[in-house]
């Protein structure tokens, strides 16, 4: 099993040895900061913000994995469209035109729809990139992270990230239809960590109600080239029989099992991998696997959801839970 899934990854992805670091905007401190809610406490936004070289340590090149930022409160973000964009510019100043600081290299990171992101209050919370950017600096050294969002509905409490005041932004929110050409320029910009290299289990997505719950799953270990990967889920029925679901990529759209009697349960990735197990007699499933000390790994991704038998919860006998994405890292 474990060594079937490490060829599975190195045969899908073509992964380049690069240093793991975090680099952060302004600095590595998730807990501080005003509070603000633009862009994630909006019902849409078009926002921008800006890493100078500095930021950057100055790098001639860098491959980006993940974004991340530090929310006030707990919960849940839903977005009915999100779409990432990273760009680069010559620029040390956004312009009020959103199109005129997307100047070079381009690349949407993560397109997506009815997309769940699950966040802890004043700890980094990264957004689940699909796919990694390629930063090579030459003459456009500034990095532009642009975030447009539809239908943001906030569960828990959740609505204000923590700001430093120094950093820019663009920004337009609250608006229907196409996101406006231009908006509102500050330097109340989010604070926000870029991954290169570095580590990541994150959940995302939901599960469906059973006769025990929901199941929920959370991530074990630290995602670390050789250290260990794994994950915990609650709410299962006692001494269910589990199916087990490991996949290289993201479904966009998630599949609806109600096709299969199913209400409100999802499939969030294709099956590469399919294995079994049983939850627990207090109805805990859980599964763990080390990391191959393998540095071709770095930014591999692997998503992961369960579905536990439940003949009392509808007509197919299953629920499904939420999923969990490895970003193997240093």
């Amino acid at each position: 099993m474990n060594r079937y899934l490490t060829s599975s990854l190195v045969a899908a992805l073509l992964l380049a040895s690069v240093p793991a670091q975090s680099y952060f905007m302004p600095s590595d401190t998730p807990s501080t900061g005003t509070c603000n809610t633009i862009p994630f406490g909006q019902t849409s936004t078009i926002y921008q913000t800006l890493a100078a070289p500095s930021d950057l340590g100055n790098s001639a090149a860098l491959r980006i994995c993940d974004l991340a930022f530090a929310p006030c409160a707990g919960g849940n973000v839903h977005f009915g469209t999100i779409e990432i964009t990273l760009a680069q510019s010559t620029s040390s100043t956004l312009s009020t035109t959103f199109t005129a600081n997307l100047m070079q290299n381009a690349q949407v990171v993560l397109k997506a729809t009815d997309y769940d992101w699950p966040v802890t209050a004043n700890v980094w919370n990264r957004l689940g990139f699909d796919t990694d950017y390629q930063y090579v600096a030459g003459n456009f050294p500034y990095l532009v992270v642009q975030i447009v969002a539809t239908g943001i509905v906030r569960t828990g409490g959740v609505s204000s990230y923590h700001r430093d005041g120094t950093h820019q932004r663009m920004y337009s929110n609250n608006w229907s239809g196409t996101p406006p050409a231009t908006g509102s320029y500050g330097v109340a910009g989010l604070k926000f960590e870029l991954l290169v290299g570095s580590a990541d289990v994150s959940a995302y997505g939901v599960g469906c109600s059973g006769s025990a719950g929901i199941p929920t799953m959370s991530g074990l270990g630290d995602g670390k080239i050789n250290g260990s990967f794994g994950v915990s889920v609650d709410n299962c029925p006692a001494n269910a029989p589990v199916l087990h679901v490991f996949g290289l990529t993201r479904y966009e759209p998630r599949i609806d099992l109600a096709i299969l009697g199913a209400p409100s349960c999802y499939l969030y990735q294709p099956i590469s991998i399919l294995t079994g197990g049983a939850a627990s007699p207090t109805g805990n499933y859980s599964w763990r696997t080390p990391i191959p000390n393998d540095t071709t790994l770095l930014c591999a991704r692997i998503y992961t959801q369960v579905s536990p038998a439940d003949a009392a919860a509808n007509t197919w006998g299953r629920t499904t839970s939420n999923y969990v994405r490895l970003l193997v890292g240093q």
